[in-house]
């Protein structure tokens, strides 16, 4: 009995350790798994901020704005698609990033030095100075956009609203576990602006890389630096960052204090929230814990390669003469260089013909006569930058100095080209004489009475004079934005099967050819622009027309 009493002690002792111990062990398996719970959270917290963030920025790569001057501005470029774009002509424009308008005159400042042209290098002064009042437009409507309450328009007029995307796509985003009750703490969703070090933008250096005035920290792969000063020729340029896509950011390096640039658009946006959580402790009791959420994002920004930008069209109804070899000639011919312009005009309330023409003197000039060869240099400005970045240096110089193909005595157009990969190229093709591109409004035309006299090869008038030729010039793109550039928005001329009988001339030195072209319309609610892709879209023309 004894024995068999100690034997049953024994058992129930050890079933009672046995019990404990698993006791015991089940504890720190329900701590660990509420543990485990508990960080989980937190990655999904984790997760949900870096949603949350990517959203905010997406919505900020969306946000436009309308300058007076260079029409819409945004983080990232647009093609002529937006439906709130559309134009007089019924037609949709572009949209501009600003990284992309700081790029394209930091270019022609370069080509203007390469040219040695002061008036090409007042043009894009000119357009700095512009440029610096679009970027504070653009960064007072981000900032209005990441306030509470705060929105912003995109290209279609629709209405963003980033702190609200931003908490749905938190909310959204956040996978509940078992025994997880958490709520996000609404009003502590915050977004700010800010930047960090070492980031780079999307956005092109100049080619070749040797001529863009560069030290190796201004650029990345072909690509400027963000937040550095990249100063040329005494003018400051700050890239802000932008990418491909919008992608995360690290918030640990983020920074919302004035980074000490001559100028700055900071477009890192911080978004942070706190989150509390509910949760079993080791001892089930439920306890609530807050966590504080941050992440980061860098915006995007759609690079737009502009398949057509426009060409620079040297037109000669009669053939060419040898005194216009070269594109280059236009700038250094010496009669060009020292004939008066004779009328400088534009039409202010619609297209010509089909409204009159108003005498006017363009802003970069003291008088209404400068000399031809200045127009030419505004002219040929005007359609490099129409193609933005894009234009190689090499190749652009190389056309200014090669020769044109010989079409003397045939009535020819010379179709000067930037494709989106930047090669500059040149094109023949039949001119028809008797009609002629018309003026678009607000844009303008000049006309040179015998600016330039030519032997033709050795050929002369019956009566042993030279020939004369009168220099027509019409920009089309003078003027961008739908604000200052007329019913076009400063778009160029498409090609249009339209024609209508000239207006009877109104000096011996007016056009007066048998008809004009016609700006094609759109159809009504507004519709992609068809010079976006077209090759003979013309951003200015240059006629050298034979005085008879």
């Amino acid at each position: 009995m004894p024995n068999r009493f100690f034997r049953s002690r024994r058992g129930s002792t050890l079933v009672l350790a046995i019990s404990i111990l698993l006791g015991v062990v089940m504890v720190f398996i329900l701590f660990a798994l509420s543990l485990n719970r508990f960080v989980g959270s937190h990655h999904e917290q984790r997760t949900a901020i870096e949603a949350a963030a990517l959203v905010a920025a997406r919505d900020l790569s969306r946000i436009v704005v309308e300058d007076p001057y260079f029409g819409f501005v945004s983080l990232s470029d647009s093609p002529p698609i937006g439906t709130a774009t559309e134009c007089g002509d019924n037609y949709y424009v572009h949209s501009q990033g600003i990284n992309t308008i700081f790029a394209t005159i930091r270019l022609d400042m370069i080509i203007a030095d390469l040219l040695n042209n002061k008036i090409m290098k007042a043009c894009a002064q000119r357009d700095y100075q512009n440029a610096l009042s679009a970027k504070d437009e653009l960064v007072t409507a981000l900032n209005q956009a990441i306030a509470k309450g705060g929105s912003g328009t995109d290209i279609n007029g629709t209405i963003i609203h980033p702190v609200d995307d931003a908490i749905t796509e938190y909310e959204k985003s956040v996978v509940r576990m078992t025994e997880k009750q958490g709520s996000l703490s609404e009003p502590s969703l915050k977004l700010t602006l800010g930047w960090e070090q070492k980031l780079d933008s999307n956005t092109t250096i100049p080619h070749p890389s040797n001529a863009g005035s560069l030290t190796a920290d201004q650029q990345d792969n072909g690509y400027y630096r963000a937040f550095v000063n990249i100063p040329y020729d005494g003018y400051n340029f700050v890239f802000t960052a932008t990418g491909d896509d919008v992608s995360l950011a690290d918030f640990r390096q983020f920074s919302s204090n004035d980074p000490g640039l001559p100028y700055s658009i900071l477009d890192i946006v911080k978004c942070e929230a706190d989150e509390s959580v509910t949760y079993k402790d080791e001892h089930a009791q439920s306890k609530t814990a807050t966590m504080h959420n941050i992440a980061c994002a860098q915006p995007a920004c759609l690079i737009d390669k502009r398949p057509q930008p426009g060409a620079l069209c040297l037109n000669f109804p009669n053939g060419r003469m040898p005194e216009i070899g070269k594109l280059g000639d236009l700038l250094l011919n010496s009669q060009l260089v020292s004939a008066p312009v004779d009328w400088m005009q534009t039409p202010l309330n619609g297209d010509y013909p089909g409204t009159a023409l108003s005498n006017v003197t363009l802003p970069l000039y003291t008088s209404a006569h400068p000399p031809v060869a200045d127009v030419m240099s505004l002219a040929l400005y005007d359609w490099m930058r129409r193609a933005g970045t894009a234009p190689d240096l090499s190749s652009l110089m190389s056309v200014f100095n090669q020769s044109i193909p010989s079409t003397i005595g045939q009535p020819t157009k010379m179709m000067f080209t930037v494709s989106s990969n930047g090669t500059v190229t040149d094109t023949a093709i039949a001119a028809t004489p008797t009609v002629s591109l018309p003026t678009s409004q607000n844009q303008y035309r000049i006309i040179s009475g015998e600016a330039l006299r030519s032997d033709m090869l050795g050929k002369s008038n019956t009566d042993g004079t030279a020939f004369a030729f009168d220099v027509i010039i019409k920009d089309f793109t003078y003027l961008p934005g739908r604000t200052s550039g007329g019913k076009h928005a400063g778009e160029p001329f498409g090609s249009s099967i339209s024609t209508t009988p000239a207006p009877p001339p109104v000096g011996p030195m007016d056009e007066a050819p048998a008809a004009f072209d016609l700006f094609p319309l759109g159809p009504g609610g507004g519709a992609v622009r068809p010079t976006y892709q077209s090759p003979t879209s013309t951003a200015a023309e240059i006629t050298f027309r034979q005085r008879m």
